[in-house]
């Protein structure tokens, strides 16, 4: 069982979209964070609306990831 991933939406040879899909099969009920450097991208508002958990802009600190992760897990306060 997947707890959490953290999902960069701009990689190399497989992207996000296609990334998070890929686990969405393995195992529907994983959690994904989305982190982009990319604040406008399409794919972000296509993935939440998917269901991911949320998404983190580079760059962060930790307590922004922090937040983020918690929020992923918990749900918001």
């Amino acid at each position: 069982m997947i707890q959490l991933v953290l999902l960069d939406i701009d990689m190399p040879r497989m992207d996000g979209f296609k990334t998070f899909h890929a686990l969405r099969r393995i195992d529907p009920s994983a959690m994904v964070l989305l982190i982009s450097g990319q604040i406008g991208a399409r794919d972000v508002r296509t993935l939440l609306a998917a269901g991911a958990r949320g998404f983190l802009q580079k760059p962060y600190d930790v307590t922004a990831l922090d937040r983020a992760i918690s929020q992923s897990l918990l749900g918001p306060d």
